[in-house]
């Protein structure tokens, strides 16, 4: 799982995640979790299953649709069809996963946002206008007005400490970096927060793991 955290507007949103990939709770790598698609204007990001997010991507970009209306009438079956092959190839495998659309709509030129459960068959949810954390935190952390770049380092760290009191098969895994996506009509643009106080450790982890032929 991820921590990501959106806000979306009438003409723009914000999507912040994290980078630390993991299988079994056991980190693996790093890992981008929202990618632009700036012909259809729009970003995708995605919590859960590993590489489903990616696999996704390069069906939308490779689709013939002409926007984020147009997509989400076949995104429902695109989805069900990936997460069927995903579990042919591994049966064993449990876990849920969520995609996110967020652009500009092609019909009335204002942002339209939608969710994608796989735990709900990945039934449409349109996303109105407003600011979500996932996994939850608190109200008090969660900014009233306005969401600053400054305000995601801190609520993710609460998200840190809240999931790092739950059993270990219980807990969604946050850290690496910390990734905002900006998209505005002038277009997008991605930049870095910060990292995790634990980076280098998890790094050197994650290199450890991967033996001898490891490198930077």
């Amino acid at each position: 799982m991820s921590s990501l955290i959106y806000k979306v507007e009438k003409m723009q949103v914000f999507i912040a995640t994290d980078t630390l990939a993991t299988m079994n709770g056991r980190a693996m790598g790093f890992a981008t979790k929202a990618f632009p698609l700036p012909h259809l204007r729009m970003v995708i990001a995605g919590t859960g299953l590993a590489g489903f997010l990616d696999h996704w991507l390069v069906e939308v970009n490779a689709s013939p649709v002409r926007g984020i209306d147009a997509l989400n009438e076949h995104a429902q079956a695109g989805l069900l069809n990936l997460l069927r092959a995903f579990k042919k190839q591994f049966p064993s495998m449990n876990e849920t996963t969520s995609v996110y659309h967020f652009g500009f709509s092609e019909d009335t030129g204002v942002i339209h946002s939608f969710a994608y459960k796989s735990e709900e068959l990945f039934e449409p949810r349109q996303i109105a206008c407003g600011l979500y954390v996932k996994p939850n935190v608190p109200e008090e952390v969660i900014p009233k007005d306005t969401l600053h770049p400054s305000d995601i380092p801190r609520i993710m760290a609460a998200q840190r400490a809240i999931q790092a009191k739950l059993p270990k098969e219980a807990r969604v895994s946050i850290g690496g970096e910390i990734q905002m996506h900006h998209l505005e009509q002038a277009g997008y643009k991605a930049y870095r927060l910060g990292q995790f106080e634990d980076y280098a450790e998890t790094r050197r982890a994650i290199l450890s793991d991967r033996g001898p032929s490891a490198s930077s």
